[in-house]
């Protein structure tokens, strides 16, 4: 698999108690360097990492996955979930995910209630990791209410800025799976 957009697909229920808890949660507020830093700081609440003995998916979020996971043609596990937030002024870079597994997918819920296109903050997907060779964009998704994105996490890609006119917080789950042989 590289790319699908699930539209509509999760049950209404599940989505809008992830999206209240998001909303509500304090948690999303605590900034990290991302990548080199060189793009500023993100904002993120970590509510699943496999590295710590003691963390399990639990709530919401599990029900959340155990909706996706009935998806993913693969055989996976859980690496980490985090909610993602950003706001307009927040740059990303083009990335790869999870650099530290060998093979996996990222999944992306967008937990919005609503979105306007003119809002930009697309999840943008390009041709090569490569910054200073020819790069064209393959492909630009935006996070519309109660979409799934699911790709190899070895596409290189971004979040594009958002627009002035969008005075929110752009919030997605991310659940970065590992790829079991």
């Amino acid at each position: 698999m590289r790319l699908q957009v699930l539209d509509d697909f999760l049950s209404n229920e599940v989505l809008s108690s992830c999206i209240e808890e998001a909303e509500l949660s304090e948690s999303y507020r605590v900034l990290h360097g991302a990548g080199d830093g060189s793009y500023g700081f993100k904002y993120s609440w970590m509510v699943y990492d496999s590295g710590d003995k003691n963390g399990k998916l639990e709530n919401n979020f599990l029900s959340l996955w155990s909706e996706i996971s009935s998806r993913i043609a693969e055989k996976t596990r859980v690496h980490r979930c985090y909610v993602n937030a950003h706001t307009y002024g927040v740059e990303d870079a083009i990335h790869e995910d999870d650099t530290d597994l060998e093979n996996g997918l990222t999944v992306i819920v967008y937990l919005c209630r609503a979105w306007y296109p003119e809002w930009f903050g697309q999840t943008v997907f390009w041709e090569h990791l490569d910054k200073m060779t020819h790069n064209d964009i393959i492909q630009s998704v935006i996070p519309k209410p109660n979409r799934v994105l699911i790709f190899d996490k070895k596409i290189p890609h971004c979040v594009a800025p958002l627009s002035r006119r969008f005075s929110g917080v752009r919030l997605t789950c991310m659940f970065k799976l590992e790829i079991l042989d």
